[in-house]
């Protein structure tokens, strides 16, 4: 675990994020934690979530479903990337989490397993292709019917991942995913269905969405994507070396970036290694007493060098912000596009070996 640099979880804004999300749909949230909850830190994401009333839980992996499961019994939860063989189906079984059936394959795989192990039922979800393309089957009512009629299947969910450029209320697509959801409403009044997601959000009311029960929220929890929530992140770290050189000499092992006058430059021991980019060196900057310090030179494999001139009283230990939560403008969102990034680009090339705190 690296000890020079923290990622720091503003749990206000996580709840503010929530609230907003709360505030425009009355469908239960599935909380998106895929990718160590977007590089922010499973574990601790996990922790306010589920403090505040969040239950049901979408990770990528079984890895992931397992780190959930060590922290609590009682979270539902689904393993989106779903791999269907006898070992992630006894896996299944043990961490009690629901797989995802996306290819027609699978659902052999299941009633074999059933019935080589002595299963009544097995639960998972079906994952449908609607225009997307990435996984999922592609719909087809007698294919549907077949499923609906095993004795071996207990569908809990149906659900779908699509683009916001296919949305239309009159379209093919609101009726194909209408009669989807009825379909497998009517063999079991129980199984939940969600197709909005963080990017389709504007969309949760109207008649694509009428008949789910269930949104899966992402980018919407950890302040991507939207002008009125907050990014949850900060990243701090120290000063480690304090030098003052002078007009003329050069930075860097490529020895491009040139003083335009005496400067006192500091380092700080984060670099490419710790999953910072290295776009931001002489287009970022950080806090230093609460003052804003440009990034100069180059990044580093595990240092960076900021310009400190004018900071009398710097010393070594000091602490050094990345992000300020104070001034709404110099957030994660400016980052973004000074990067033409992404927020989720950002954060989920942080390094998993960083400490992670809740604040």
């Amino acid at each position: 675990m690296s000890k020079n640099i923290v990622i720091e979880i503003n749990s206000k804004f996580l709840k503010h994020n929530l609230d907003y999300i709360v505030r425009n749909t009355n469908k239960n949230i599935i909380a998106v934690l895929k990718a160590n909850a977007y590089g922010h830190g499973i574990a601790e994401v996990f922790e306010l979530l589920f403090g505040n009333g969040i239950k049901y839980f979408a990770v990528y992996s079984m890895d992931e479903a397992s780190e959930i499961r060590r922290i609590s019994s009682k979270a539902k939860i689904i393993v989106l990337d779903s791999v269907i063989n006898d070992l992630t189906l006894r896996e299944a079984i043990k961490l009690n989490v629901e797989l995802v059936c996306s290819e027609i394959e699978s659902f052999k795989t299941i009633e074999n397993f059933c019935k080589k192990n002595g299963l009544v039922k097995f639960n998972f979800q079906v994952e449908f292709n609607l225009g997307l393309n990435r996984q999922g089957i592609t719909y087809d009512e007698k294919l549907v019917k077949q499923i609906l009629s095993n004795d071996y299947f207990n569908i809990n969910g149906v659900f779908s991942q699509i683009s916001v450029n296919n949305i239309n209320e009159d379209d093919q697509l609101v009726k194909i995913w209408t009669t989807i959801v009825k379909q497998f409403k009517q063999s079991n009044e129980k199984c939940i269905s969600h197709i909005i997601c963080s990017a389709t959000f504007d969309y949760v009311n109207n008649s694509l969405a009428r008949l789910d029960t269930h949104i899966r929220i992402g980018d919407l929890i950890y302040g991507f994507g939207r002008q009125y929530i907050k990014p949850i992140i900060n990243i701090r770290s120290y000063i480690s070396h304090i030098n003052h050189f002078t007009k003329g000499e050069k930075l860097g092992y490529a020895q491009k970036y040139i003083l335009d006058s005496d400067k006192k430059i500091a380092s700080i021991p984060v670099g490419f290694s710790d999953g910072l980019p290295r776009e931001i060196v002489n287009h970022y900057f950080v806090y230093v007493k609460d003052k804003r310090v440009a990034i100069i030179g180059e990044i580093f494999m595990n240092c960076m060098l900021i310009d400190c001139t004018g900071i009398d009283d710097l010393s070594i230990g000091d602490e050094v912000y990345f992000i300020s939560q104070q001034t709404p403008e110099d957030d994660l969102r400016y980052l973004s596009s000074i990067l033409h990034k992404k927020g989720s680009l950002i954060t989920t090339a942080l390094s998993s070996k960083i400490l992670r705190r809740i604040v």
